[in-house]
């Protein structure tokens, strides 16, 4: 099975901050549970070496508890409501021990952090909204 960048080992996880790019949390666990229960003896996981099943098996859940991770991590931030987006992704980065990125970086994260809030307040937790021209962010009240 060839993966690609749909998952990737604990070790490149570390090398990218625990932030891998993501646009889309949702699709990210769908493909996590349908890489669960493909029938492989060996997978190829982007930027990454040729593993085995039993390998892939812990792959996915590291993989799942980074993501698990940064949503708690977004939680605890968003509990300081209301909190505009651009301090969300400073806190989310000084957390993560992103410091001064490049901008072409930087764009990559930030996409990464809008798909996390994006899929916090598809599932009612957070809401959203534009005041004076920012983006603000709280917990869903009720």
């Amino acid at each position: 099975m060839f993966a690609g960048d749909a998952l990737f080992t604990s070790e490149i996880l570390k090398k990218h901050n625990n932030l891998p790019f993501n646009v889309t949390i949702e699709e990210v666990f769908n493909t996590l549970r349908k890489l669960e229960n493909i029938q492989v003896n060996r997978g190829v996981l982007g930027h990454s070496s040729i593993i085995t099943k039993e390998q892939l098996s812990q792959v996915i859940r590291n993989y799942q508890d980074v993501i698990i991770e940064n949503l708690n991590i977004i939680r605890k931030i968003i509990s300081k409501a209301p909190i505009t987006q651009e301090q969300v992704i400073a806190e989310v980065l000084s957390y993560r021990g992103v410091s001064d990125p490049s901008k072409g970086l930087f764009y990559l994260l930030k996409t990464t952090i809008l798909a996390y809030l994006s899929y916090l307040e598809g599932l009612g937790e957070i809401e959203s909204q534009i005041v004076n021209g920012k983006v603000k962010y709280k917990n869903r009240e009720g």
